[in-house]
């Protein structure tokens, strides 16, 4: 009966072990704002980590924000209304928002800078 109880505890830890490693090995991605010096910051202290400079976004028609491959995970620091047509693209590639927030702009004085992440359904 302890054999059958030991057995039982490995194959349930098993998926268990192996969602956690998923996790740790979720890819991330980073978008920022080229124009807004905040946003540039932000970037930067994103090491290891791709990133997608929106500042010429208008111009490639988003290209970049909609051949993005999925990601597990995407983090931002990017204005309002750029934030706005990130978040719908996004979307459309099956991530949902979990975090918004208003960030300070003290260098640019951008008025509506937001931080947010979005992840992998």
């Amino acid at each position: 009966m302890l054999k059958g109880s030991a057995i039982a505890g490995a194959v349930v830890t098993a998926p268990v072990a192996a969602r956690a490693m998923q996790q740790q090995l979720v890819q991330r991605l980073v978008v920022y704002d080229s124009r807004i010096a905040e946003s540039r910051a932000f970037a930067s202290a994103q090491t290891g980590f791709p990133a997608i400079d929106i500042g010429d976004a208008h111009e490639t028609l988003w290209r970049s924000i909609r051949d993005v491959a999925h990601h597990g995970r995407v983090d931002g620091l990017t204005g309002w209304s750029d934030w706005v047509a990130v978040r719908g693209a996004l979307q459309g590639k099956g991530l949902r928002l979990v975090a918004e927030q208003r960030a300070a702009a003290p260098l640019s004085g951008h008025a509506h800078l937001f931080r947010w992440s979005m992840i992998a359904r």
